[in-house]
């Protein structure tokens, strides 16, 4: 997951629609945005974010998860591959590690430098691969000068009216604060992997990559 401020390119509101869900325990109330992407999108925060939790009551640990989803005109196969490449072959500059071994079972270690943050790795156990739908992962991070933290992801990647449908379910964060962490850089991962694979018109009517 890179940070809020990796990505500042965005594609048209015509082009994509961007839903955030962050919640807590089965009890809570869940905060949910949707909104069209613009260019240079940010993830904007509710004043009662730190407040989900009706009663004022916080869920045990390890309860907190978050759920984004984005609508990519792309084939399923071009979305799955490029979320892949982004943590392997086609690493940006925050990624700066990565060995993968793709099968359940299988181990993905992916290295971190965010801008302004600290650096970080994800040990990353795979559960699921079903190509191109779905990819399903342990995560444990760890961080040099902070407690590590376990959650499990997954991604699916299904029809939609306007194209492919990639969504993220990420649950087990200790924290709000942690999640809501998370909550502001997946955006950022689904607007580049969109820039990566979107289609268009060419001028002879037939798609081609954007």
């Amino acid at each position: 997951m890179p940070p809020s401020e990796a990505f500042t390119r965005g594609l048209p509101s015509s082009s994509s629609k961007l839903a955030v869900t962050t919640s807590g325990c089965p009890s809570a109330e869940t905060v949910a945005m949707s909104f069209p992407v613009t260019p240079g999108p940010t993830l904007q925060t509710p004043s009662n974010q730190e407040d989900i939790v009706k009663g004022g009551q916080q869920p045990p640990e390890g309860q907190y998860a978050l759920d984004v989803e984005r609508v990519i005109d792309a084939p399923a196969e071009s979305i799955f591959d490029a979320f892949i490449a982004l943590y392997d072959s086609r690493r940006p500059d925050w990624v700066t590690h990565s060995e993968l071994d793709l099968r359940p079972g299988g181990r993905w270690s992916v290295a971190f430098q965010v801008p302004n943050g600290p650096a970080f790795r994800e040990e990353r156990v795979i559960t699921a691969v079903e190509q191109p739908h779905r990819l399903a992962y342990d995560m444990t991070a760890i961080y040099e000068d902070a407690p590590s933290f376990s959650t499990t992801v997954e991604i699916t990647v299904d029809a939609a009216p306007d194209g492919q449908r990639i969504r993220l379910v990420q649950r087990g964060f200790p924290t709000a604060k942690t999640r809501d962490d998370f909550a502001g850089g997946w955006p950022d991962v689904l607007d580049e992997l969109a820039r990566r694979t979107s289609m268009r018109r060419g001028g002879d009517g037939q798609q081609s990559e954007y």
